[in-house]
């Protein structure tokens, strides 16, 4: 004979059950977008780095093949490669159109030696550290210069957004990342 207890406790979910099953699921799905976000941010900073880590190549080849200096000039919102030297390599004399990829850019010399130009998101700043340099500061009309003995400076650059930022040190003979660090949902501090 079943008693009127035990047919309460078989009827059907408890509400602590029911609780923990809605808890759990909102877990889930928090981690889910969490994920979401956490990747999207990571693109977000590191297309404009991998854009640099093709203008470096780039740069360092040219100079190599034509036997004539090539520069990468950089400031707080941009970066081009162009034919010339730190000299001749001008803050005012870049002109830039859409940030499109590099490779298409690359066969289109212009007469003032422009051979691409990418224009970072206005949520992103990129700052420079040159040899000898302890912190990383705002690019002042910088030049980074590929010499024709195949050899540049070394030098390191953050992309900073407000999502997180990349840290990227290149090497002197081969232009490509040596170091690199990359912080997603961090503040950028000066002393790192």
């Amino acid at each position: 004979m079943i008693t009127m207890r035990q047919q309460r406790s078989t009827a059907g979910f408890t509400l602590i059950e029911v609780v923990v099953s809605f808890v759990l699921i909102v877990l889930i799905i928090g981690v889910g977008v969490l994920s979401l976000a956490t990747e999207s941010a990571r693109k977000q900073i590191t297309k404009p780095a991998g854009e640099l880590k093709k203008y470096a190549r780039r740069g360092l080849q040219m100079a190599i093949n034509k036997r004539r200096s090539f520069a990468i000039q950089l400031t707080p919102d941009s970066f081009a490669l162009r034919e010339g030297s730190r000299d001749s390599a001008r803050e005012g004399d870049l002109e830039f159109g859409s940030s499109g990829d590099f490779d298409e850019l690359a066969g289109e010399e212009d007469p003032s030696g422009m051979l691409g130009a990418y224009q970072l998101d206005e949520l992103m700043s990129l700052e420079v550290r040159r040899w000898g340099e302890k912190y990383f500061r705002k690019p002042e009309g910088d030049a980074w210069v590929f010499d024709p003995s195949g050899i540049c400076e070394p030098i390191g650059i953050k992309l900073i957004h407000q999502k997180g930022f990349i840290e990227m040190e290149f090497n002197t003979l081969t232009a490509k990342v040596q170091d690199q660090s990359l912080v997603i949902g961090g503040k950028a501090d000066r002393d790192f």
